[in-house]
């Protein structure tokens, strides 16, 4: 409401403002308000008038107070929604507010909160403008201001971050959240000193606060003390020694230090502790996984889809358990039985589309896509698996059009830019291609796919050099990656460099002895330095491993040929054939065969 000089927006008893309003004080002293003095008044009018009175102040007051009323019953709602994390009824409840109050700034404040519980970059973008609004608003209000520092944080924003958290801090010196974002803040910049100084003062402030220690533990790995490192961690199990988290935290550092034994014993001791608790399972999974003990890795997969049925997570765990194992059946069991256990869930629907699409099962993948955009045609990780499908049946510029839409719509999609590079590639827009495999490694530097592509562009763009230095990246990550071994090895035989390309297709040999590329490439090697000698058993052994492999036959009969054995060239052909007589290619390659020796009939 306005601000008015009515006695009644100034937080006055009722009795007062009655008593006030029969007082000839009143109406003589009415700001404003057209009312005839007593003694001017005409019979019979006074009565009437000062009635009329009563009647238009009392509908005042019931309208500021309905008004006020109903503005806190939402936000109570809210509130009450909130802390049982039924968080887009809060919002709804909030907006309410707002609509009867715009400048109500504890409720977007609230309303971000509930936004940032639900998560999600949307989600976020939107707790963000909520907490700068209420800033704006109230200044004082700390919290927020130290959520914006967060969320800067978060989008590595350093200087806005730490501006936001020394403003906090100046209004609350011994805020402990503000010290922690500032701390944070320092970590990031890499000035390891302050962070430390930083974090302790927040520990002498609130040394209970287990997560403090966490922090400082890994800050002190990142210095090099890892005996540092274990104080924290077994100071806080001291503090609290039934702590799942700190027990986890002590597994982690141990596994981290070449622990495996200790490692081991931490997680089993957190399950102990907390025998129902399936991230725990699957915690002590993933160590089974990096440690290469496989089955004991599944039974703790399996035993964590036992704890709900109705719980389809560990299913879908189990389910990439086996596809990284290359058990396509057994995975994809996993998946429909994750679909099964919640059959509203659109979660595992979206894994199947993902494994489908991976296995060339383009009709199946089409089935599970259909139902996700069914539920919601806008979800951008639905939008992202058609644009995939497309690309798989070669519709470029249909797969560019929907996942830059996808990506549009949540720009931190995961894998969106690298789909959206793919998709420019495959349409034969290097540069848009190489723009969005860098945004994807902006956002993940750690993505060997995306760095992958990247280098293969280069390669095609005869940028050598930065090719060879992208794929060494991502073998330094990956020493098995084929991919990039075969990027390393082809960027540098085209800059001469005999032995680096040599030595990358042999560990392409080595990391997959299954896969024919690494034998072909080597072949291709020797028969460009002469040696066909050696180059003719490895296309053998490529085509072994591949029957349909056409290049591989190709390169064999073209040594036969430049000998003069022609027989042997097509006694090697029609032998391939039998072996795959669906094969066009090979039908090719006889009638190519046929005309180069001038009998076109049978050409």
């Amino acid at each position: 409401m306005r601000k008015s000089s009515s006695p009644f927006l100034r937080g006055r008893p009722l009795q007062d403002l009655t008593f006030t309003l029969f007082s000839d004080t009143f109406l003589n002293d009415t700001n404003g308000l057209i009312i005839v003095e007593n003694h001017s008044m005409r019979p019979g009018r006074g009565p009437l008038i000062s009635m009329l009175l009563i009647s238009y102040f009392f509908v005042l007051l019931s309208a500021c107070t309905s008004a006020e009323a109903k503005r806190e019953r939402h936000y109570q709602k809210g509130l009450d929604y909130a802390a049982h994390d039924k968080y887009s009824e809060a919002i709804v409840e909030f907006k309410n507010v707002l609509q009867l109050d715009p400048n109500h700034a504890d409720a977007q404040y609230q309303m971000g909160l509930a936004y940032l519980k639900m998560g999600g970059s949307a989600n976020m973008r939107n707790a963000f403008k909520m907490f700068s609004e209420a800033v704006e608003k109230k200044p004082n209000l700390v919290d927020a201001q130290i959520k914006l520092a967060s969320l800067y944080l978060a989008s590595n924003d350093l200087k806005n971050a730490k501006e936001k958290s020394e403003l906090a801090i100046r209004k609350e010196p011994k805020n402990v959240d503000a010290l922690l974002v500032k701390a944070r803040v320092e970590l990031r910049e890499g000035r390891l000193d302050d962070a430390a100084t930083t974090f302790q003062e927040a520990l002498h402030l609130d040394s209970e606060r287990l997560s403090t220690y966490y922090e400082l533990a890994g800050l002190y790995l990142a210095k090099k003390d890892p005996a540092a490192a274990e104080g924290f961690l077994q100071k806080a199990l001291e503090i609290d020694p039934k702590s799942i988290e700190s027990h986890i935290n002590l597994a982690r550092y141990y596994h981290y230090n070449r622990q495996p034994k200790e490692a081991e014993a931490f997680y089993q001791k957190a399950l102990a502790i907390a025998p129902k608790n399936k991230s725990l399972y699957l915690a002590l999974a993933n160590f089974y996984i990096m440690e290469k003990r496989t089955a004991e890795a599944e039974a703790q997969l399996v035993e964590a889809s036992r704890l709900d049925p109705k719980d389809p997570e560990p299913l879908i765990s189990l389910g990439d358990f086996y596809a990284g194992l290359r058990k396509m059946p057994e995975a994809e069991k996993a998946y429909l039985q994750a679909k099964e256990a919640k059959p509203e869930g659109m979660f595992s629907r979206k894994k199947l589309a993902d494994f489908y699409l991976n296995q060339g099962k383009k009709s199946e993948a089409t089935g599970m896509i259909e139902e996700v955009l069914a539920k919601n045609a806008g979800d951008p990780e639905g939008l992202l698996l058609k644009g995939r499908l497309l690309l798989a049946e070669n519709k470029s510029p249909e797969a560019v059009a929907l996942i830059r839409k996808a990506v549009q719509s949540e720009p931190t999609l995961r894998s969106g830019h690298y789909f959206l590079g793919l998709a420019h590639f495959s349409d034969h827009d290097l540069q848009q291609a190489k723009s969005e495999f860098s945004e994807a490694l902006n956002q993940n530097p750690k993505d060997t796919r995306a760095r992958t592509a990247l280098a293969e562009i280069h390669l095609q763009s005869r940028s050598f050099d930065l090719a060879i230095a992208e794929s060494e990246r991502v073998i330094g990550a990956d020493p098995s990656n084929i991919k990039a071994l075969m990027v390393l090895g082809d960027a540098a035989l085209s800059k001469g460099e005999i032995k680096k390309g040599e030595g990358a297709y042999q560990q392409i040999v080595k990391s997959a002895p299954g896969e024919p590329i690494g034998y072909y490439r080597l072949g291709l090697l020797r028969r460009g330095q002469r040696r066909e000698q050696e180059a003719l058993p490895l296309f053998e052994k490529a085509l072994s491993l591949n029957v349909n492999h056409a290049d591989a036959l190709a390169q064999i009969v073209a040594i036969d040929l430049s000998k003069g054995d022609s027989e042997k060239a097509l006694k090697r052909i029609t032998t391939q054939i039998e072996s795959s007589p669906q094969n066009p290619v090979f039908y090719n390659l006889l009638a190519k065969f046929y005309a180069a020796k001038k009998d076109h009939k049978k050409a």
